[in-house]
Formats: structure tokens, C-alpha cells, sequence
């Protein structure tokens, strides 16, 4: 039999199964910690808003790194057997090279989040290079995501995610978050913003 349960308050609710198909709705209710969901659902959700501008000076090095003012965002899984699911979303600047970008786990790169290597070639989560000139008042938009499946050995512990970026070991080049290279004072100049959110997801 179909019907429409509506319940109000705290409410504590046992049963071996039910017959029929409707809705529960709970009105100022809230779900304790042995509530389960099935999995791929979304449990917890917190973004970083990077509005601010930022840098990083690569000098003929393959090696990442952080930017003047780090680009990470912390979240503490609610179950230990819980993916971590990164939507990045970056614009930035630069008037040469290549902007190679890796995501990065508690100061470590992920290990499945980047290309697989060949010969010289940098292997990164996300790239972008300019096609044309001029270099200096461009922005790139940058966007990529990953489901990550970390170690979680207690629900205590936050876990860290960064994206580090290098301009490679064939050039010495600044580029920027948040802004053009060339940043003059006039109405094309932007300011826009970065994101990092993060979705813990049941498994």
C-alpha cells in the first residue's frame, strides 16, 4: 500500500522491513551517527574561495610547488571507508611556459591523480599552454576533478588537498592565481576567483 508518512521531532524507528512504496519526510529531525547510506552518496561537502592573487616563481625545475599564499582545502571524512571526490576550479596567468598543475594529498602528489610518464615529458594532473601571443594579458582557465580513495584510519583526522604547479625544467617563469601576468591597472585586468570543493562520498 502507497501512502505519505509525516513525522515531526526525534524520532528512533526500528523494523525488519517494509511493504509498499511513499515517503518519510522528518521536519526538525536530525540523523545520528549510525545512520548509514548506501553508496555513492554525498555525506559532506566544504569548499575553499581563494579571492585573493598568488604566485609562483618555477626556476628550471620539475619539482611542484606551493603557491605564495597555499591553494588547499581541508575536509574530515565522517567514515573511514568514505571517497574523497576534488572539483578544482583555477584561473590563472602567466606570459610563458607551460602551467603544469598537480594535486597533492597531506604534502603528498596522488599517486593515480597524473599522467603516466614518458621520457621528458612533465606528468601532471592538469596543464594548460598559451597557443599564441600576446601572453602577458591572458588567463587561463583551468579545470579538472578526481575521486580519491585515501587511507582514513579515524574520523578524527583531516585530510589536505593542494595544487602545486611548475613551469617545468626548460623554463624560469612567474605565473599567477587570480590575475594576468601583465597586471596593469585598467578595466580589462581581472580578478576573478579559484575554487577547491571537496565531496565526501560513501562507498
Amino acid at each position: 500500500m502507497a501512502g505519505q508518512l509525516k513525522l515531526g521531532g526525534n524520532i528512533i524507528a526500528s523494523h525488519s522491513g517494509v511493504e509498499g512504496a511513499g515517503t518519510v519526510t522528518l521536519q526538525n529531525a536530525t540523523l545520528d551517527s549510525g545512520v548509514t547510506f548506501p553508496a555513492g552518496h554525498v555525506i559532506q561537502v566544504v569548499q575553499h574561495i581563494a579571492d585573493a592573487t598568488a604566485e609562483i616563481t618555477s626556476t628550471l625545475s620539475s619539482t611542484f610547488q606551493s603557491f605564495s599564499t597555499a591553494f588547499k582545502k581541508g575536509i574530515t571524512p565522517q567514515t573511514t571507508t568514505s571517497k574523497i571526490f576534488v572539483l578544482v576550479s583555477m584561473i590563472c596567468g602567466n606570459d610563458d611556459a607551460t602551467i603544469h598543475l598537480q594535486l597533492f594529498r597531506d604534502g603528498s602528489a596522488v599517486t593515480n591523480a597524473k599522467g603516466v610518464s614518458s621520457e621528458d615529458r612533465t606528468s601532471s594532473t592538469s596543464a594548460y599552454r598559451y597557443t599564441g601571443s600576446p601572453y602577458s594579458f591572458g588567463v587561463n582557465p583551468i579545470s579538472f576533478n578526481f575521486m580519491d580513495s585515501p587511507s582514513i584510519s579515524n574520523t578524527s583526522t583531516e585530510i589536505e588537498y593542494e595544487i602545486k604547479a611548475t613551469a617545468g625544467p626548460l623554463y624560469s617563469e612567474t605565473f599567477y592565481l587570480n590575475r594576468m601576468a601583465l597586471d596593469n591597472n585598467i578595466g580589462y585586468a581581472v580578478r576573478p576567483i579559484s575554487t577547491i570543493t571537496l565531496f565526501e562520498i560513501t562507498s
